[in-house]
């Protein structure tokens, strides 16, 4: 660990680190700040056999639950609140094997006025994500991994990633979100999906490759991070249910790329 007048120039961001940083020094992104070892393994799951795993229902599941995460971590909208007060979410999340406190948190929401869940929610994401006050999630990629600035190498690693198949991102946010980068999973899972359905296993080899190498070199490098830091901070149970979710899916993700299925796709 470095003092923080090695790591930052302005005086203004000295004063704050000095002042914030001890305070703060739980969250993840205030670790990769202030250059603090923030390594994180991932637990592995007993008995996990990948051989098994069928394909087809594996990219349709992943199309369906990071299509969830992208909407969870993105500025909430009616339709979440509706899908969280019916059960529309319980039902969607039901692809995976999660832990049953992701259910039990959803179900509390089961029945309520959308319109006074959605204000609620809406509060609590600007008071996690937009507030400038500390404590708060930046939920960028840059800066969990250590960049101390939005915008740099990997915003950029990200976004070539994205146009290799021909996507950009739509919006003011940066490419390295975590909503961007959950949302790209989903898509080239969509498509993996529909060319295995169609028997077009040469192309849905290469989404599958091109899925476990973003996950391998990017998402999986810092999305439990993100996920941790929400669990920390969040006082709604619906943003500790999408950290648990989210958390639960990097683990299982974790374990499959590493044992052997990335490494089955030359580089």
């Amino acid at each position: 660990m470095k003092p923080v007048e090695e790591l930052f120039v302005d005086e203004l961001n000295i004063k704050f680190w000095k002042r914030e940083g001890e305070k703060n020094k739980n969250l993840y992104w205030v670790k990769s700040m202030l250059d603090i070892d923030q390594s994180l393994l991932y637990p592995e799951i007993s008995n996990f056999n990948h051989k098994e795993i069928d394909l087809l229902s594996l990219s349709k599941s992943r199309m369906t639950v990071y299509s969830i995460l992208k909407d969870g971590f993105d500025n909430p909208t009616h339709k979440l609140a509706i899908d969280l007060t019916s059960a529309n979410m319980i039902s969607n999340i039901s692809t995976f094997e999660i832990d049953m406190e992701v259910v039990e948190l959803f179900e509390q929401y089961l029945g309520k006025d959308s319109k006074e869940v959605l204000n609620d929610l809406k509060e609590e994401y600007t008071r996690l994500i937009y507030d400038s006050y500390m404590p708060f999630i930046p939920p960028y990629e840059s800066i969990y991994r250590g960049e101390r600035q939005v915008q740099g190498k990997f915003t950029w690693e990200v976004s070539n990633f994205y146009k290799e198949f021909d996507l950009i991102v739509d919006g003011k946010e940066m490419p390295d979100h975590i909503v961007h980068e959950c949302e790209f999973i989903s898509i080239l899972s969509s498509y993996e999906y529909e060319n295995r359905k169609n028997e077009n296993i040469k192309e849905a080899e290469k989404y599958h490759k091109a899925i476990s190498e973003f996950l391998d070199k990017h998402l999986l490098i810092w999305g439990n991070k993100f996920c941790l830091d929400l669990v920390s901070l969040t006082k709604v149970p619906f943003y500790r249910a999408m950290a648990l979710l989210g958390k639960s899916i990097f683990t299982w993700e974790n374990n499959y790329i590493k044992r052997g299925v990335y490494e089955k796709y030359p580089k």
